[in-house]
Parts: structure tokens; sequence; C-alpha cells
């Protein structure tokens, strides 16, 4: 006579909605400390990159200046030799200077394509020498004005980088395209030394370039102090540059 053979009864109960909550809020504990391990590992990478390019830098400046002595104690110096140490003195310098306009550059928007952020950095560099303008500030009006975008143009009509009207062609009688790196960032340098000139005040000039003349002449005229967001505005990101900077 067989015998049946008694088996365990399956658990059919269905799962519960606090079952379902705990599984849900598992699977987004998991991805949020997959996403903190990835973040991490990127400010960890900024962090070596940027600790690395500030000791290769003061190397390389000891080593020049080590150079620089050494040549000058010698008594039969080669004007040639001197000539190319102080060519390449100042390379260095403008290599350095350039690529820190680059790295605030990403910090401000670190999406940015990094060939323009570098042609930017140059075109920067390069103007705020020429105009006597503290580089941190054209970035601080750029990132406010088109955010680093050199084909960007406003509602009214400004142009390129810097948001350039097209009347400012009349103006400088000039045919230069304005949504041009290099002729953006030069235009933009001569409209704000004339403002500031005029005005004798970087917010009130900044504020007269972002076509709030009217408004500042007839705040003068009654005696005031205008101020607007849009300076403010790029006058706060000029300071957060500012604080980035690498002292000599």
């Amino acid at each position: 006579m067989s015998q049946k053979v008694l088996r365990p009864v399956e658990d059919t109960k269905p799962v519960s909605d606090d079952d379902r909550l705990a599984e849900i809020m598992n699977r987004n504990y998991k991805f949020e400390k997959l996403n903190f391990i990835i973040s991490s590992a990127c400010l960890l990478s900024l962090f070596v990159f940027t600790t690395i390019f500030i000791l290769t830098t003061i190397t390389t400046k000891i080593l020049i200046n080590n150079l620089d002595i050494e040549i000058t104690k010698t008594h039969n110096q080669n004007a040639e030799l001197k000539q190319l140490v102080l060519g390449l003195q100042s390379k260095f310098y403008d290599n350095v200077n350039e690529n820190m306009i680059f790295m605030k550059m990403l910090i401000l928007n670190d999406k940015m394509d990094r060939k323009l952020a570098k042609d930017i950095a140059k075109a920067t560099y390069k103007y705020a020498r020429l105009y006597d303008k503290d580089p941190d500030l054209i970035l601080a009006l750029i990132e406010v004005e088109s955010n680093f975008n050199p084909n960007a143009t406003s509602s009214v009509g400004a142009i390129g980088l810097t948001q350039i009207m097209p009347f400012w062609k009349e103006i400088f009688r000039t045919n230069e395209n304005f949504y041009d790196i290099d002729v953006s960032i030069k235009y933009c340098m001569q409209i704000l030394a004339l403002y500031e000139s005029q005005y004798r005040d970087l917010e009130m000039a900044l504020m007269a370039y972002n076509g709030d003349s009217r408004k500042v002449e007839i705040s003068i005229g009654r005696g005031g102090s205008p101020r607007s967001g849009y300076s403010s505005k790029i006058l706060k990101t000029y300071k957060k540059l500012q604080e980035m900077r690498v002292e000599e």
C-alpha cells in the first residue's frame, strides 16, 4: 500500500504595501549611496589635480628663479641666453595665468567645452593685460551675460560672449564680428572703459553697459547712487572668483 507524501504548503501570502515601500526605500538608499561614492570620487580627483597643478607651478617657479640667479651671478653671462630665459619666464607666467583662468571658468560652468574654455581663457588674459583689467571681472561679466556661449543672441539683439549691441559697430566704425571671442572681449573692455571714465564707479559702469545708462543718469541727476541686480550679480561672482586666487 503506497503512502502519500505530505509536502509543505507554499506561502502564497501577497506582498504588502509596507514590503513594497521597504523595497523601494532600499533601492533608493543604494542609488544614493552609489551617487555619493561617484561624487566623492569626482571631488577627490579635482582636489588631486589642483594639488598637482599648484605643486608643479611652485616647483617650476623655483627652478626658473634659481636659474635666473645663477645667470646673474655669472660674470661672463651671455646676453642672448639671458633674453631666452626671460622669454621662457614670461611664457611660463602667461601659461600659469591662462590655466588659472581656465580652471575658474570650469568651476563656474563645468559642462562647457574644454577647447572653448581654453580659447576664452587665452583671450581673457590677453585683453585683461592690454586694458589693465582683472581677468576675474571679465569672467564674471561673461558668465552673467552669456554663460560662456559665444553664439548667444538676446531677445533685444545683443550678441556674443559679452552681449554687445550691434549699434556699437557704428560708434567704433568697425565691421568686425561680435560673435568672435577675441572681438567680443576686446570691445567689451573698450565699452566698459568708456562708462567707467564717465561715471567713475564700476557698479554704475556695469549698469550702463547692461543698457541702463538712462537710469544711471536719472539717478545721478536726483543725487542718488543707482544700483541694480545685474551689476550686483556680476560683482558677487567677481568676489567669488577673487577668493579663489592663488597668491604668488
